[in-house]
């Protein structure tokens, strides 16, 4: 038998859901038991490019991957049982209407980590983005989670809703902070073209409000004990998404599933977002052969959106370029205005630049 090549991450799109939320813009469709039954078909059909790899981690998104019932997810995982290391770290998103049988079989599976979708518990706010929830109900699913052995608990938190006051922000992040978890990402609120919202005339929070806003949940959570390891990612101390970072690193990783991206072997893949094509095995939409500029440009890109920023030993040794003599004249005055700093042999981004990053990865890299 061929030993199996290592590769660090594979995330799987499910993009089945029981409700759509009003603001949602990723690949996704209403559950249909037969649409799954041939979806999880051609999802094996899939991984199977993937025959000669195992891999560390694995990541479930969607959609609400457990809208599958207890049959298909037990089919589903153990399609992936060939692709998994001894000990694969496997993550899930959910949503709160998980049943107690779905949490006791996802243990049984080899869950580790769940990702649960909270977004706010302000009722005037679920009622907008259509979720229903409610505080004392994820405090008892997540006591759920932790009888069960699943200890890693990420929540999702929403914000920058119109006319959001900055007392109904922190009303929120008291809540959260209060929860038995581990792991807070947070979202600014975006009316994509593709979401209900937006077809509505829903307009977003201004840029004033939102910058505001964000420092607010930045300084929150800080005292809280979540540090900000990533622009929107907060965790206690070694609770850190070990998907997640497979991708700030900037590290090969594969994807399977409607609108899935995968980066390996030099080449970053998306696919269809076409359930009609997916399920009729035509799984690839976009390639593009990531040359040694474009791998720059990622390197970049993903390292600054971390607290740490960009490790200038590791560029050189990739690339055999020093980046602070490559990018001497935009840097200079950055740095000397303490924009930019240069710390432990790391280029990173003042902490009280972090909301306007993409000024400053424009400057660096176009």
């Amino acid at each position: 038998m061929t030993k199996k090549i290592t590769k660090e991450g594979l995330y799987i799109h499910i993009p089945f859901c029981q409700y759509i939320c009003s603001y949602c813009s990723f690949c996704k469709v209403f559950y249909s038991k037969n649409f799954v039954l041939r979806y999880l078909k051609s999802l094996e059909i899939e991984l199977k490019k993937y025959d000669s790899f195992s891999f560390k981690s694995i990541y479930i998104g969607g959609g609400t991957p457990t809208s599958l019932s207890l049959d298909e997810l037990t089919n589903l995982f153990n399609m992936i049982k060939p692709y998994q290391v001894k000990d694969s770290y496997i993550t899930i998103e959910s949503n709160p209407d998980i049943t107690l049988d779905k949490i006791k079989l996802l243990k049984e599976l080899g869950v580790k980590r769940v990702s649960l979708g909270v977004q706010t518990f302000n009722q005037k706010y679920l009622k907008l983005i259509e979720r229903e929830s409610s505080y004392s109900k994820i405090k008892e699913l997540i006591a759920a989670f932790n009888d069960q052995g699943i200890n890693n608990i990420n929540i999702d938190l929403i914000y920058g809703f119109n006319g959001q006051t900055l007392d109904e922000l922190i009303e929120d992040l008291k809540l959260f902070a209060s929860l038995n978890v581990q792991h807070i990402s947070t979202y600014c609120l975006e009316v994509s073209p593709s979401s209900k919202l937006y077809n509505q005339g829903y307009e977003a929070l201004n840029e004033d409000d939102e910058a505001l806003f964000y420092k607010t949940i930045v300084d929150y959570l800080a005292k809280a004990g979540f540090y900000r390891y990533e622009i929107s990612n907060f965790a206690l101390h070694g609770y850190e998404s070990k998907h997640n970072l497979i991708y700030w690193n900037n590290l090969e990783y594969g994807g399977v599933g409607l609108g899935a991206s995968s980066y390996i072997d030099k080449i970053r893949y998306t696919n269809t977002k076409s359930l009609t094509k997916y399920l009729n095995n035509q799984f690839d939409d976009y390639k593009e052969i990531v040359t040694n500029d474009i791998e720059k440009f990622y390197e970049v890109m993903l390292s600054l959106r971390l607290e740490h920023g960009l490790d200038l030993k590791k560029y050189q040794n990739k690339f055999h370029e020093d980046f602070l003599i490559a990018k001497e004249d935009v840097l200079r005055p950055l740095i000397n205005n303490n924009e930019l700093i240069i710390e432990d042999g790391y280029l990173r981004l003042n902490k009280d630049n972090f909301f306007i990053i993409d000024f400053y990865l424009r400057k660096l890299l176009f």
